[in-house]
This record gives C-alpha cells, sequence and structure tokens, in this order.
C-alpha cells in the first residue's frame, strides 16, 4: 500500500487549517453520489466559458491569421491586444 495518498492528505489538512486547499478536491462519497447530470453539464458549461479562458500565442505566428482563424470571436478582449511580436522586424 502507497502511503504518499494519506499523508499528502494529513499534511494539506495540517498545513491549511481553515483555508480551501485543505479541502479535498476528490469529494466524499457522499458529495459524488449526489450529483445529478444537470449539475455536471453546468459545471462544465460555467467552467468552460471563454471568459474563463486565455489565449496564449508564442512563436512566429501572424496575428491576422489567428484572428481570421475565430479567436476574436472567441477571444475578443484578447485579440484586441494582440500584437504581432515580428511585425516590428519586417
Amino acid at each position: 500500500m502507497n502511503p504518499d495518498p494519506y499523508l499528502e492528505d494529513l499534511a494539506r489538512k495540517a498545513f491549511y487549517v481553515s483555508h480551501p486547499y485543505s479541502v479535498d478536491v476528490d469529494g466524499t462519497v457522499e458529495a459524488v453520489s449526489s450529483l445529478t447530470g444537470a449539475t455536471l453539464k453546468t459545471v462544465l458549461q460555467r467552467s468552460s466559458a471563454t471568459s474563463n479562458m486565455l489565449l496564449v500565442c508564442r512563436g512566429e505566428y501572424d496575428s491576422k491569421e489567428v484572428e481570421s482563424d475565430g479567436a476574436e470571436e472567441l477571444w475578443p478582449t484578447a485579440c484586441r491586444d494582440l500584437q504581432d511580436p515580428y511585425a516590428a522586424r519586417q
């Protein structure tokens, strides 16, 4: 039997008393058993909203191409400030 999960749980509860980190993210049998399909669907919709996402472009890319691929529709705030780092070199 691997003692790591037990020790991790023990350390989390000891170090993060009265803090959300002390809560086991896996949940309890009771909490997980009470979940419904509707609840899971709502959580998925809220957590995958584009307002909760960040678009990061790294390397050589054409900012106009990124915008034309639909990124501007999904991430208008990110694309508003999108700058092509290689444009000044051309």
